[in-house]
C-alpha cells in the first residue's frame, strides 16, 4: 500500500483475470482500481473494462438472470459520458446496444409468455416496458405490434389503429 506502482499492479491483476475469462473477479478488480485510484493512467481503460467484464459475465441465454448486465450497461454509459473522445467509445456503444437488446428480448419474451396463457393485462405491461425503455432495439417495434394486436383482440380498435400508425 502506498507504493507508486500499486495502480499498475491492480490493473494487471484485473487483466490477468480477464485473460483467464474469470470475468466476475476481473470486474471486481477493475472496479477496485476505478474506486481507489481515480488519478491512475489506467483509470479510463479500467472503467471500460469494468463494464465489459459485467457484460461478459452474464449468462448467454436472455432468459437467465441478467442483473450483472444492468451493471455493465451503467458502467459503460459512465465510461462514454466521462470519455467522449476515447477510441473505445464505439465499442462501448455497440456493447451497450447488444446488452439492451438482450434485456429487451427478455422482457418481450415475458410478454409473449403471458399472451400464451391469455393474460393480456400482464402481457401489455411487458410489451409497454419494452416500447418505453428499449426503443433503440428491434424488440420495440415487435412489442408495439403485439400491443396493437392485443387491443384489436379486446375490440379496442382505436387503440390498435393508433399503435399501428406509430408502428
Amino acid at each position: 500500500p502506498g507504493a507508486n506502482f500499486i495502480d499498475s499492479a491492480q490493473y494487471f491483476l484485473a487483466q490477468s483475470y480477464f485473460g483467464n475469462e474469470d470475468f466476475e473477479l476481473a470486474a471486481v478488480e477493475f472496479g477496485r482500481l476505478v474506486s481507489n485510484y481515480p488519478q491512475s493512467d489506467y483509470y479510463d481503460d479500467a472503467q471500460f473494462m469494468n463494464g465489459l467484464c459485467y457484460y461478459k459475465s452474464t449468462p448467454g441465454h436472455f432468459g437467465l438472470d441478467q442483473e450483472d448486465l444492468k451493471l455493465g450497461i451503467a458502467a459503460l454509459n459512465n465510461f462514454i459520458l466521462d470519455n467522449p473522445e476515447s477510441d473505445l467509445v464505439p465499442t462501448a456503444e455497440q456493447t451497450v446496444l447488444e446488452a439492451r437488446t438482450k434485456l429487451a428480448h427478455k422482457e418481450y419474451e415475458n410478454g409473449m409468455l403471458y399472451t400464451k396463457v391469455y393474460d393480456n393485462k400482464a402481457a401489455k405491461i411487458y410489451f409497454q416496458l419494452v416500447v418505453d425503455e428499449y426503443t433503440d432495439t428491434e424488440y420495440a417495434g415487435k412489442s408495439l405490434f403485439r400491443l396493437a394486436e392485443i387491443d384489436y383482440k379486446e375490440k379496442n380498435y382505436q387503440g390498435a389503429q393508433e399503435k399501428l400508425n406509430h408502428f
